[in-house]
């Protein structure tokens, strides 16, 4: 054979191994994933009693947490726990007194877990099964205090204020993509 054509053979030989290990790193993240939003699915399914939101061609319907949902006391790491100020929640979502014309909602991918008032202090704790997220509410500022997903870029967006509401480039919101947590000031 000419050198010409082993080198060919050579790089058709290389790419296809590319290839292939690509193709098993994307099925392995994918299943993981899968995993993943399962156990999320199921703790869901757990604490509220209704299942997730149906999916159709793609795009997810709403469906509505009832407002006195109790959570067990006892909620699996792997799953869901909601822990404001250091208890435990009862109820999902979270609320507050509504004297406060400003409110936090804070959502798990399109189901509200909390709606508090803007000007009180709280921690909210938001722990799944692949991490965890620290809201921190003083009473002028909500930010996330911390995040352990990758970048953490969600803690880098700083405060939401008063002040800077109108301002700030992502408006009242705090998204952690990795975690599907979104953290929104505004008014009811």
């Amino acid at each position: 054979m000419k050198k010409e054509q082993q080198k060919w053979i050579l790089w058709i030989v290389a790419v296809a191994l590319l290839v292939g290990a690509i193709v098993i790193v994307w099925n392995r993240i994918s299943a993981k994933e899968s995993a993943g939003q399962e156990a999320t699915d199921r703790a869901y399914e757990s604490m509220t009693g209704t299942e997730q939101p149906e999916k159709d061609n793609g795009q997810e319907t709403e469906t509505p947490v009832p407002a006195e949902t109790p959570v067990p006391a006892e909620t699996p790491f792997s799953g869901l726990a909601v822990l404001l100020d250091g208890e435990t929640v009862s109820r999902l979502p979270v609320t507050g007194s509504m004297e406060e014309t400003l409110r936090v909602y804070v959502y798990l991918g399109n189901n509200q877990i909390a709606d508090l008032p803007f000007g009180e202090a709280h921690t909210l704790r938001i722990i799944q099964y692949d991490g965890e997220n620290i809201v921190r509410m003083t009473g002028d500022a909500v930010y996330m205090e911390d995040a352990d997903c990758h970048g953490r870029d969600c803690v880098g967006m700083g405060e939401v204020t008063r002040e800077n509401l109108e301002t700030r480039v992502m408006g009242g919101f705090i998204v952690c993509l990795p975690h599907r947590i979104t953290v929104e000031v505004r008014e009811p």
